[in-house]
This record gives C-alpha cells, structure tokens and sequence, in this order.
C-alpha cells in the first residue's frame, strides 16, 4: 500500500475508509483522502468546523425541529426535512456533526425553544444569564447525553445556574437588561414561550 494511503498517515471516517479502500482509481483514493484531511463527514461538505461556525454565526440554533431560528440538520442535509431526520441519507453525517458540535465548550445544549434540542453559543450566555428571570427555569439547564451499557442511553441535566461560567455570570451582572434583550434580538418571543407560529 502506497505511504498516502496507510491508516496512520491520516485519521478517516469508517465509512469514508470503506470507500476509499475499495476503490481502484488512484485518483478517486487521493481525493477522497483529501477529503477526509479537510474535517469532511462525507457528501454534504459541510464540516464540523463549518458547523461550530453556522451555530456562532446564527447565536441560537436548533439542532433539528423547526422553529423560528435555523435548524442544523437542515443545514448539513442541504435540504429541507421531511419527518425524523434518521431517515434521510445523510442520517449519519447528521448524527457526527451534532455530536461533536453538542461536545463543544462553547455550545450550551439546552430545551431553550419550544422544548426542543437548541444550541446556544457562548457569545449569547451573558444575554442568557441576564434575562433567566424572566424564561422558565428547565428551558436553561443544560443537557447532555450519556450512553449506557446495552446501547441505551439517558440525557442528563445541569439545572440553571449550575453550568454557568464565572465569567459568564460577571458579563451577565454588567449587562443592562435592554442590551441581553437586543442581543437576543427577534427569538425572545420564543425564548419566553410565546408562540412563534
């Protein structure tokens, strides 16, 4: 096997592996390599990096239900979702990419819209913090999953305020609570439970 192409050179995705050492061109095997170099999760093009990049840029996003901020899972599929996104072809770069984006530091995983899995970038926290007077308690805490043996797994949460950074809550304290609200911007309606349909 050419040096390119051995295991240790670069750490591929299984499933890209799988296509890359069945294929007989050269050339396909070089840039799906590439690829797989680059942080892709396969067809989509979309990376994590890209993905950490789409929540930061948005603020709040949710990780797969509609509502009125983007939906991530739309973003990686490219398209949009009809029914669980488990279903669709892309299911599997879904599930990569918002798992890494749900073990970022910088990414809050909480119920904060509609009850729904909504990522929240450290940028907003303040805001957050500022106004957790005025949103329900369990919209705040912070999620995560944990796997079990037998494949089950359970979600854990950190209620409010126990997840906040020191820094977070000084930024909070210093905040005038029209600032966090404008930091927010159009999503407070939903935020505070408000129908946004």
């Amino acid at each position: 096997m050419p040096w390119l192409l051995r295991p240790e050179v670069v750490t591929v995705p299984h499933f890209l592996w799988r296509k890359i050492s069945k294929s007989t061109n050269l050339v396909t095997r070089f840039f799906c390599m590439r690829k797989a170099k680059k942080g892709h999760c396969g067809r989509s093009g979309m990376t994590i990096r890209e993905a950490l990049a789409f929540v930061e840029e948005h603020g709040i996003v949710l990780e797969s239900a509609e509502g009125p901020v983007p939906n991530l899972a739309q973003q990686i599929a490219a398209e949009r979702l009809r029914g669980s996104w488990w279903a669709h072809k892309r299911a599997r770069e879904i599930f990569v990419i918002t798992r890494a984006v749900r073990d970022s530091g910088d990414v809050l995983v909480c119920r904060l819209i509609d009850g729904k899995v909504t990522y929240v970038h450290r940028r907003l926290w303040p805001a957050l913090v500022r106004l957790a007077v005025k949103i329900p308690k369990a919209q705040l805490a912070a999620i995560r999953e944990v796997h079990l043996e037998k494949g089950k797994h359970k979600v854990e949460e950190t209620p409010f305020p126990y997840w906040v950074p020191v820094e977070v809550q000084r930024r909070a304290e210093d905040l005038a609570e029209d600032e966090a609200a404008a930091m927010l911007g159009t999503i407070i309606p939903a935020v505070l439970g408000w129908s946004w349909r």
